[in-house]
């Protein structure tokens, strides 16, 4: 391998390492600020980053001499590719965290439903996590939201009226747009009561 091939190949291993980074941040950590100025501007270094050393793999597989030479950072590369667009681990991690906070989010939904967290806004729909909780990221913001008894635990808040989350159902019927009063255009459940939403 020539020494060109040997630093593209450790810039593709850094590029990889880099997105297994950002799904983990992005899975674990709900907080808009974070998704705005640290997983866009990765996903965009990744992306930019992947191009460049494409075209720099195509350049050298046109000289005869490499053409043999250009195997594993070319396969690394469409590797990263199929990563940044595919997304196959995301399911994984947004399983992972699911079950890791699960029992924090029922304790907190019954504390809510028991009226035990009191409402913070004067619409009576948001309530505060309460701060022995706020250790592990509930819900973004640390603000739960109900919507015709149902509670939405924020993945993202969005900008304007778009945001994901975990919504709990108490009597397990799964949430339609009038529920949640919007667009759902991405649902999943994630367990009994449990489900998962992407709305506009």
């Amino acid at each position: 391998m020539s020494s060109r091939n040997k630093w593209i190949t450790i810039a593709l291993d850094v590029l990889i390492t880099l997105y297994i980074i950002n799904e983990f941040f992005r899975h674990f950590i709900f907080n808009f600020p974070i998704w705005l100025f640290v997983n866009i501007p990765l996903f965009l270094i990744m992306f930019v980053g992947g191009v460049f050393l494409l075209i720099l793999l195509g350049i050298g597989f046109f000289k005869r001499k490499e053409k043999g030479k250009n195997f594993i950072p070319l396969i690394m590369s469409l590797l990263l590719f199929f990563l940044l667009l595919a997304n196959p681990l995301s399911p994984l991690f947004q399983k992972s965290e699911f079950n890791y906070n699960l029992d924090e989010r029922v304790e907190v939904a019954n504390l809510i439903s028991d009226g035990k967290i009191q409402s913070s806004n004067t619409g009576g729909n948001l309530f505060h996590i309460p701060a022995n909780y706020k250790s592990s990221t509930l819900s973004d913001a640390n603000e739960v939201m109900k919507v015709n008894e149902k509670l939405v635990f924020f993945t993202n808040r969005g900008i304007l009226d778009n945001f994901s989350g975990y919504v709990f159902s108490p009597n397990g019927v799964e949430p339609n747009d009038e529920d949640l009063a919007a667009n759902i255009v991405k649902m999943k459940k994630m367990k009994k009561n449990w489900y998962y939403v992407s709305c506009t």
